[in-house]
């Protein structure tokens, strides 16, 4: 008779080829789609190859509200691709997309496998990838989506399990240059990055007993909060008026975002969101907020019905199971990977929704993928907690 280990393997195993399965599926019904960033990866990319990979001179050569460095890890893949395969690159890109999220699949499910051992824990968290439409939706666009959810989800799993690590955080140098890769993907990067690389930072300050550790983590996360605070009141008053800017660098972004807040702009494309113009400072926090709110809400008026009626069953139980997984585990539930595993994907998810939130939420949450599959880990977390609970009340 299996193991409960062997059991949750083999119920991984079996998950991994059914997202595979799934997200191939999606990728032909949906067929290959692009929009007007492919366009502009594809000129940067070629630009990238004429440059010789020189990415001063892809500075130089090109103009963005946001400096092209911050996109030099994702047009480099597109640059590689079409020195591979010419324009024939997004075809490519479609395979290369679906390796990506299959991967991040695997890992997900092994972590949780890992974490609770529970079989239906895992398969629970398989079903949540099918109602996960921020992942599947991205697989036949010719965008940096998929490979840059990949990408972070390594750094969070790698993160996560060096600082539960026995003796303190090990291989510092790898985990740096990972998180510099994710910080220079694309600008959504940096925020992911400087969370993963806060927590290793602050990692000796929280200390390795679980209960010296929990006090110091509220401690912590009561002194985010005072930060939080005064930085959107920094940029609100920031946003009503954009010359007190003090620099010329990002000048050009940060005027690009005044004009959005002055339109009310919630979502881009989904003017059923705007707010009226915000006129005082007030207004303008309470802009913030609506932005922070809308980045975490499953729907949009607007949405197409069967995206309404999927994001709905599964944004709903996703956040159910996975603050359950998380309060589990920041009791102790799950050992010391699991509160690790718990505080990061906290991290991650509070410091891109608050980035996103200063600006405008893209119309598909394009940029809330990436903090979907430590969610989902979390989630599994949930299902095995819920599981020994309903078995402790059948005994």
């Amino acid at each position: 008779m299996a193991t409960r280990d062997e059991s949750a393997r083999t119920a991984a195993r079996i998950g991994t080829v059914l997202v595979a399965a799934g997200y191939a599926v999606a990728a032909v019904a949906i067929g290959l789609r692009t929009n007007d960033d492919t366009v502009l990866f594809d000129a940067w990319g070629a630009t990238l190859r004429a440059c010789g990979f020189d990415y001063g001179c892809l500075a130089r050569e090109t103009r963005f509200v946001v400096p092209t460095t911050f996109y030099s890890g994702w047009i480099s893949v597109v640059a590689l691709l079409q020195a591979a395969v010419g324009r024939d690159w997004m075809t490519a890109l479609v395979g290369l997309n679906w390796l990506a999220l299959v991967a991040v699949a695997a890992g997900s499910l092994h972590l949780v496998c890992g974490l609770t051992a529970s079989a239906r824990a895992v398969a629970a968290t398989t079903a949540l990838f099918f109602l996960a439409g921020e992942l599947w939706l991205w697989v036949p666009y010719g965008l940096s989506d998929a490979t840059f959810v990949a990408l972070s989800f390594g750094l969070y799993a790698a993160a996560a399990g060096a600082l539960a690590a026995p003796g303190g955080v090990r291989g510092w140098p790898l985990l740096l240059c990972l998180a510099a890769l994710v910080a220079v993907y694309r600008p959504g990067g940096l925020p992911y990055a400087l969370a993963v690389v806060g927590s290793l930072a602050i990692a000796p300050l929280l200390g390795a007993d679980a209960g010296t550790r929990s006090r110091r983590a509220r401690a912590v996360v009561a002194a985010q909060g005072v930060a939080v605070v005064l930085l959107v009141a920094g940029h609100a008053a920031l946003m009503r008026e954009p010359s007190l800017w003090p620099t010329g660098a990002l000048a050009p972004w940060v005027r690009s975002l005044s004009a959005d807040a002055h339109a009310g702009q919630v979502m881009f494309h989904r003017p059923e969101l705007d707010h009226p113009p915000p006129v005082s400072l007030a207004d303008h926090v309470e802009l913030t907020v609506a932005k922070l709110y809308r980045f975490a809400a499953p729907t949009a008026p607007s949405l197409r019905l069967e995206r309404k009626l999927v994001a709905a069953v599964g944004w709903p139980v996703l956040w159910f199971l996975a603050a359950l997984g998380a309060i589990s585990a920041w009791r102790g539930l799950f050992g010391d990977r699991g509160w690790w595993t718990a505080w990061l994907a906290a991290q991650v998810f509070c410091s891109v929704a608050l980035f996103h939130g200063l600006q405008v939420v893209d119309r598909d949450w394009r940029y809330r993928a990436p903090c979907v599959p430590p969610l989902l880990v979390l989630a599994g977390l949930g299902a095995a907690q819920l599981e020994a609970r309903l078995a402790r009340r059948g005994t």
